[in-house]
């Protein structure tokens, strides 16, 4: 009687023990599935809203309340922060309204950065005077309702392509800082991103390179043809 009830008591340990280690497994599985499909939908959220990038034109008022505000293309960027319009939403995808939005890569403290990013609605060029003053963009300044896209970064930054000649087709330089002068869209945007602590067993957070399909001038006045 005592043999039949060890073994079965050695029978038991050994099934709880397979059980403990097929569930901690599961789990850790499903942890790095998790985290590759959250980078996946980040870098295909970041690409749908560049892709769908506005040329439009908002207010920059002045300090002299005698002039008018004047029209600038709403579209710049340092290499720390990036502000636009674009008709793809992270809360309703293109089924909503178009939407301010604000990326900014963040400082850490103790080192390293963080993506993040920011909403809100457009609703025609008064609904940006908030972010223009005396022809420069104010700098971006996420509050408590931003979100994180990415995390535990060691490099995080933007670059800007300026469109391209369709007479020439000269190459030119990247751009560490968009002129929201300049009367058109960038031909691209350059999101550069490396992890702080990468883990083999997971996607990277890689850089990646989204083009601008706005090519038309914010700023000239369209007609309807017959």
């Amino acid at each position: 009687m005592l043999i039949a009830i060890s073994l079965v008591a050695i029978l038991v340990a050994g099934l709880l023990t397979a059980m403990r280690t097929g569930l901690i497994t599961y789990e850790k599985t499903g942890a790095r599935l998790e985290a590759n499909r959250r980078t996946m939908t980040v870098q295909q959220m970041i690409s749908s809203q560049l892709e769908n990038a506005w040329a439009v034109a908002g207010a920059c008022p002045s300090s002299d309340p005698e002039k008018p505000a004047a029209m600038l293309p709403f579209f710049d960027g340092t290499q720390s922060w990036l502000r636009l319009v674009t008709a793809y939403s992270l809360a309703e995808g293109s089924r909503g309204a178009p939407r301010i939005v604000e990326y900014q890569a963040q400082p850490v403290t103790g080192g390293g950065f963080r993506l993040v990013v920011a909403e809100h609605l457009y609703n025609g060029p008064s609904s940006t005077a908030a972010y223009c003053h005396d022809l420069q963009p104010r700098p971006v300044q996420l509050g408590s309702g931003a979100m994180v896209l990415a995390d535990h970064l060691s490099v995080c930054r933007f670059a800007y392509h300026p469109a391209y000649d369709p007479y020439t087709f000269k190459e030119t330089p990247w751009l560490d800082v968009w002129d929201t002068r300049v009367p058109s869209l960038p031909a691209a945007v350059r999101l550069e991103m490396k992890s702080a602590s990468p883990v083999a067993s997971r996607l990277p957070v890689v850089s990646f390179t989204i083009p601008i399909r706005a090519e038309r001038n914010p700023l000239a006045q369209y007609a309807d043809s017959y």
